[in-house]
């Protein structure tokens, strides 16, 4: 019965020595296929200029009104929510003094009902935090679609091809700054947004 086993791994013994064979004997070829990279020709009216972003964030006066209001949002929202929170904690305390002079169905009704009223808390500061995040999105698109709009109709003006987006510690390690239009787009930014 173990003799096929050893049939079997003889000849599969052979077959790996006489690939070893084929592949170490086989002639060695100097051309290996290279990769050429396509030769870029650069076209001498195209002009890449730059925004620094951080500037942008902090001098556009649209991104400084949306944050600020952003903040004061969120702080209402906080304060509104710790002022529900400490009614329902008060609220609470009072229910359990006046719980050893209750049956036991009035506990037990006392408890679903703060089970209801703590789901609702946990459900209204979801929503509102979910609505927190929605503005805010939508904060961003619009700041996005502002620069993007500004600038497709600045390009003449300003004489450029393509906009990078510099920030320190971003993926840009050098921006000349005869390059930079961050003053320039962010006044024409400002002017626009004073208009509306």
């Amino acid at each position: 019965m173990n003799q096929p086993v050893y049939i079997w791994n003889g000849i599969l013994s052979l077959l790996v020595v006489i690939l070893f064979y084929m592949v170490l004997s086989a002639p060695k070829s100097d051309s290996m296929p290279t990769f050429q990279p396509k030769k870029v020709t650069s076209d001498a009216s195209s002009r890449i200029v730059y925004v620094n972003s951080d500037s942008l964030s902090a001098n556009y006066k649209f991104f400084t009104d949306k944050k600020k209001e952003l903040e004061n949002k969120k702080l209402a929202f906080e304060a509104e929510m710790e002022k529900k929170l400490k009614a329902f904690e008060n609220e609470y305390r009072d229910a359990e003094t006046k719980a050893a002079t209750m049956s036991q169905m009035e506990v037990q009704m006392l408890q679903q009902k703060f089970a209801s009223k703590e789901q609702d808390l946990m459900k209204y500061k979801d929503a509102m935090t979910k609505s927190l995040i929605k503005e805010e999105d939508d904060s961003f698109k619009k700041l996005f679609d502002n620069i993007s709009n500004y600038l497709t109709t600045q390009k003449e003006k300003l004489n450029f091809d393509y906009v990078l987006s510099y920030t320190k510690g971003g993926y840009i390690f050098y921006a000349n700054d005869s390059l930079d239009i961050t003053n320039d787009v962010i006044k024409g930014l400002n002017d626009e947004y004073a208009k509306k």
